[in-house]
C-alpha cells in the first residue's frame, strides 16, 4: 500500500521528513483508483517508504501505473 493525495495540503511533501500519516493508503497494483472512490483522471502524489538493500549497485525504480509525466524524489532529492 502507498499513501496518496490529489491535493497536497502543505509544503514540504516532497521531503523525506514530511509526515504523511494523514494521507490515505491506496492500492496501486491490485485495484484501480476509481474503484477506491478516486477520480482516475486526477493528478496524484504518492509516497512510499522502503529500505534499499545494503548493496547499492544497479538499483532501479519501477512505476507500473505511471501513464504521464512524473516527478520522482528520493529522500527529498528530485531525480
Amino acid at each position: 500500500m502507498r499513501r496518496a493525495t490529489a491535493t497536497p495540503s502543505s509544503k514540504g511533501f516532497d521531503t523525506a521528513e514530511f509526515k504523511d500519516d494523514q494521507w490515505p493508503q491506496v492500492a496501486t497494483v491490485s485495484t484501480t483508483l476509481d474503484t477506491q472512490g478516486y477520480d482516475k483522471n486526477s493528478v496524484f502524489w504518492y509516497r512510499i517508504h522502503f529500505t534499499a538493500p545494503a548493496q547499492k549497485k544497479n538499483l532501479a525504480l519501477f512505476f507500473s501505473e505511471v501513464d504521464g509525466g512524473a516527478e520522482v524524489y528520493v529522500n527529498g532529492k528530485k531525480l
